[in-house]
């Protein structure tokens, strides 16, 4: 159970693309990234139960009530909004989804898997969608690319972020020596 932790874990920055792969189970909309979430949601479940969660709350000394206060009040907004189930399905993809992933990331980084094999996983999934664009751009004799995403900005928001990451990680590395 805990090497198909490790294995959804880094695995998660590969399918982040996969948000686009969208279908319906019932009458709920979802995504092939939204299945992968919920089945590490569930694979950490069943390894560590309440107490799991109980040490990701502890976990996340600094950030325990603003997240409770961001989680309530984009409920509250989700609620309000003219089409309440459509509100409710953003709130659980955009808030709730990776509230949950960030205790399942406090508990498991050291434990089931090292930070240094998730910055691998990371950054081999940005430089492979960096790729993808050099290679796209060349064979568009230089317009603009989108990657695997339908629109051109949606390649600069999955990839910078990891850059942010990767440059404060570099910055930490330099300070350390």
């Amino acid at each position: 159970m805990k090497n198909a932790l490790r294995w959804l874990l880094l695995a998660l920055p590969w399918l982040l693309p996969a948000y686009l792969l969208r279908f319906k189970l019932g009458p709920v909309p979802t995504t092939v990234l939204e299945i992968a979430v919920l089945a590490l949601l569930a694979v950490f479940t069943a390894l560590y139960g309440l107490k799991g969660w109980q040490e990701g709350w502890e976990k996340l000394k600094g950030f325990r009530y603003p997240l409770v206060a961001f989680g309530v009040a984009s409920l509250a907004a989700a609620l309000w909004s003219p089409v309440v189930v459509q509100g409710l399905g953003l709130w659980r993809a955009y808030v709730l989804e990776p509230a949950l992933l960030l205790f399942v990331f406090a508990v498991s980084i050291g434990r089931e898997v090292k930070r240094e094999d998730l910055d691998a996983s990371i950054f081999g999934s940005v430089i492979a969608l960096a790729m993808w664009g050099v290679i796209e751009f060349v064979l568009t004799g230089g317009q603009r690319v989108d990657g695997p995403y339908p629109y051109f900005n949606a390649l600069a928001l999955a990839v910078v972020p990891f850059g942010a990451y990767g440059l404060t990680r570099f910055i930490q590395s330099r300070t350390v020596l």
